[in-house]
């Protein structure tokens, strides 16, 4: 503590000292304050200078100038981020656990088909324009010469580093390859223990879940796959909706027909096996449709 009270006394004494400047006694604590405002106007000036010189140089600047005229000539996708991030809450350990994160992937993409399709096709008109880009950019005009520096008043070193910074600013980089990050976490109920993990995937394994998932897409709405899905149960179910009865004619099994279940859009022209694409139809109805729909009229 003495030493401390030593330490204390003796910054007092330095800062009541006086000292001699061309001939002027100052107290310590005045040559600090005076040192601080010469310091503050200095940082001032410099500041109020160097707006001045950039706004100079984005004015008189060739390179500059060439630069931003390319920039309007490219419509890169800006709205594209580097990475998307998926987040998850899983309801038990268990789930965290076992949790499949390619199949959980693949679910995100098949429930955001068009939105994933669109950053992906984003992502490659801005790899294609970027090519180009990059060609046209060597060929703006060059740094600034020291005779046009002189000639807008601002000393070269300066122009030039106010130039590049301008320049560097400015230059496009679109996102090419976005990734996405799949996170995962768990809490316990009373929220002793936490639990998190995450899955990053590339923009090339994104574009193989999509391309797995579309796939999938297409097989399910392909004729095949849709006539698959006409079991017995889902016949009778229309079967007992229509009330056993053609719904063109009206006739039943009772009056000596064949009941059958028909697609009102053929699936040959992209009717689905859904309820409300079925209906019951007789024997002959039935033939006399054949594949036969008119989006226009009564089928």
């Amino acid at each position: 503590m003495e030493v401390l009270w030593d330490i204390t006394q003796a910054i007092e004494q330095l800062l009541k000292s006086n000292y001699n400047i061309f001939g002027y006694i100052f107290p310590l604590w005045e040559i600090i304050l005076i040192i601080v405002g010469i310091l503050l106007l200095v940082w001032i000036l410099g500041t109020i200078i160097s707006k001045y010189c950039q706004k100079i140089v984005a004015r008189t600047s060739k390179r500059c100038h060439d630069l931003n005229e390319l920039n309007t000539r490219f419509d890169f996708h800006l709205d594209l981020q580097n990475q998307y991030i998926v987040e998850k809450d899983l309801k038990t350990k268990a789930q965290f656990d076992r949790f499949n994160y390619d199949n959980q992937f693949n679910q995100y993409i098949q429930q955001r088909i068009e939105y994933i399709k669109d950053i992906i096709e984003k992502a490659h008109t801005n790899a294609q324009l970027l090519e180009k880009y990059k060609c046209e950019l060597k060929e703006i005009a060059p740094n600034t010469t020291k005779e046009e520096a002189r000639k807008n008043r601002v000393p070269y070193i300066i122009y030039k580093l106010f130039e590049e910074k301008l320049v560097q600013k400015n230059i496009l980089s679109p996102v090419t390859e976005p990734d996405f990050l799949y996170q995962i976490e768990y809490t316990s109920p009373k929220g002793r223990n936490y639990y998190s993990d995450e899955e990053r995937y590339s923009f090339q394994q994104l574009e193989l879940h999509y391309n797995s998932v579309q796939k999938q897409i297409e097989r399910r709405e392909s004729k095949a796959y849709q006539r698959t899905l006409m079991t017995e149960s889902l016949r009778y179910d229309i079967l007992k909706r229509d009330g056993f009865k053609c719904a063109l004619c009206g006739r039943s099994a009772d009056d000596g027909v064949k009941l059958h279940v028909d697609h009102i859009i053929p699936v040959s022209k992209g009717g689905k096996t859904v309820p409300e694409n079925l209906r019951t139809l007789c024997d002959s109805c039935n033939l006399g449709k054949s594949d036969k729909y008119d989006p226009n009229g009564v089928n």
